[in-house]
């Protein structure tokens, strides 16, 4: 019974040692979206050197619009100069976007756009790494 106490208190030792050592990336929080309505949908996709790239709506200018940005292993800002990119907008809600990695290092971001006259049609726009429509 000694044995497993004493193994039992080594191993948590042994992980609280391991979770505070572990390197700390990013010194404060990241404000990624910004303006009014903003919890709706947004979605992530990581790269292999560390970045992820993060897709949400909001309604910075009155309307439900896409917009995306890259954000290194250091918590810095890639595309367009700090500033996110807009995927699209329009008098549609822009909502439910995912993001999908290619084989050939670009990014297929696809959403529903509601309000359309006939149906809600999934659309796409595939982006490459520096954040340029392709």
């Amino acid at each position: 019974m000694k044995h497993r106490v004493f193994l039992c208190i080594f191993l948590f030792s042994l992980g609280l040692q391991l979770l505070f050592a572990a390197p700390q990336m990013w010194q404060n929080e990241l404000a990624i979206r910004q303006g009014m309505n903003i919890n709706w949908t947004q979605t992530t996709a990581a790269n292999p050197d560390g970045s992820m790239i993060i897709v949400w709506s909001d309604t910075r200018f009155g309307e439900r619009d896409l917009w995306a940005q890259k954000v290194d292993c250091e918590g810095n800002f890639l595309w367009n100069c700090g500033n996110p990119l807009l995927i699209t907008s329009g008098s549609n809600l822009q909502i439910n976007p995912i993001i999908i990695p290619t084989t050939d290092n670009c990014l297929v971001i696809a959403w529903i756009s509601t309000y359309y006259p006939s149906e809600d049609p999934v659309l796409a726009q595939k982006i490459n790494q520096n954040g340029e429509a392709l």
